[in-house]
């Protein structure tokens, strides 16, 4: 292996560290929304220096990129997914004849209104340091994937399409252990945790960026939401399309609308997936019934029997500021419960030295280690620190 030292922000936490941020274990009053307000202001994870990695080889990849993957998931009709690959290959000279790299798969799906642009950043240095194989798509309606008329791009919708995806790419051999890897961000994330639970066979692990299922809704508010969402369907329409002069005036609107620590940079990166060349300038790309209000909203009960069929080894990654999942610490807090119930599949949860709820785009390095000592992991939990804590609840 090539000799390097790998920077401090792509190490993982030591190997000692356990499953859960310390503050989980730690904290004397154990409610569920004490035990999420530590973790996510206090839990800090000590990121080894280059002096830490002094000595150690480290085996680094070269990565080929394909920017216009195009998957066809229509049946009837051509339905065009557009997608980027990663792939890690041995350096030149470091080839044996006729050796292939073994790689794993990883499928990676963007959040709301993102595109595969989103992995821009991360991809290739997970590729680099780790021999993978990694799809980024753009759902449907997004980036420069085809639009789905009349569509109301329900996160079901998006999690049917995850099966079309991996058909089309043909990882859906009856083999597990070749599986990908699902790697998702925010919605999408939500559809990835969907379509664990419901296609165990295809999810070898499932790692989640500042997402822990939909935001649920009392029953009691169905008909109510119904109303809402049909009264609105007609708002926001694609005859009115915004024309930006340049990119960068794109940029500065979306890091302005997204919020939640979005830096300037990921906006640029995003946006050079969801821009369409026009007469005057640019406009984006993205279907407007994208933001149309969702006709059916779940309840809770149906998304604990969602985590609750997940079988599949499971990290939830986080960014230690402008978490949306701040929002909700006791349901995020009584689902994953569920998961670290379980006897023999490890569930990790870690807070990553990042800002921002698009962290993985802000600071790709300081996300790179723990994925990838995560896929380096046998599945199997290593300690029961989360029945520690329910013990003294």
């Amino acid at each position: 292996p090539t000799q390097h030292t790998m920077p401090n922000s792509h190490s993982s936490s030591p190997s000692n560290a356990p499953n859960v941020p310390p503050s989980w274990s730690e904290t004397k009053t154990l409610t569920s929304t004490h035990i999420f307000r530590s973790a996510f202001s206090e839990a800090e994870f000590k990121m080894p220096t280059d002096e830490d990695n002094e000595g150690q080889d480290v085996e680094v990849y070269d990565v080929r990129h394909n920017e216009n993957l195009h998957l066809n998931i229509g049946k009837q009709h051509s339905f065009v997914i557009h997608a980027q690959e990663w792939i890690s290959e041995r350096p030149q000279g470091q080839q044996q004849h006729g050796e292939t790299l073994q790689t794993q798969r990883v499928l990676a799906f963007h959040g709301w209104l993102d595109n595969s642009q989103s992995f821009a950043k991360l991809a290739p240095l997970l590729c680099r340091y780790f021999p993978l194989h990694i799809v980024a798509y753009s759902d449907a309606g997004c980036g420069h994937s085809h639009w789905k008329p009349y569509s109301n791009y329900s996160p079901l919708d998006s999690t049917v399409d995850i099966l079309k995806v991996i058909q089309a790419l043909e990882w859906d051999g009856k083999d597990r252990s070749k599986a990908p890897h699902l790697l998702a961000h925010s919605r999408g994330a939500v559809c990835m945790m969907f379509f664990a639970a419901s296609f165990p066979e295809y999810c070898n692990k499932l790692i989640l960026l500042d997402a822990f299922g939909v935001a649920s809704r009392e029953a009691a508010t169905s008909a109510l939401t119904l109303r809402t969402a049909a009264l609105k369907s007609d708002k926001y329409g694609n005859s009115n399309i915004r024309i930006f002069q340049d990119k960068e005036e794109a940029a500065e609107l979306l890091q302005k609308n997204y919020g939640y620590g979005m830096t300037r940079e990921s906006a640029r990166c995003l946006v050079e997936g969801q821009l369409l060349k026009r007469a005057g300038g640019f406009s984006f790309s993205y279907d407007r019934n994208l933001i149309t209000p969702s006709t059916v909203r779940f309840t809770e009960a149906q998304v604990l029997a969602f985590v609750t069929a997940i079988t599949s080894p499971v990290m939830l990654l986080t960014p230690k500021s402008h978490s949306i999942l701040e929002n909700e610490r006791d349901k995020v807090y009584q689902r994953f419960k569920i998961l670290y119930e379980r006897k023999n599949v490890e569930t990790r949860f870690r807070v990553c030295n990042a800002n921002g709820h698009h962290f993985h785009l802000n600071e790709p390095e300081a996300c790179v280690g723990h994925i990838i000592d995560f896929l380096k992991s046998d599945g199997l939990p290593s300690e029961d620190l989360f029945g520690q804590i329910k013990a003294k609840l």
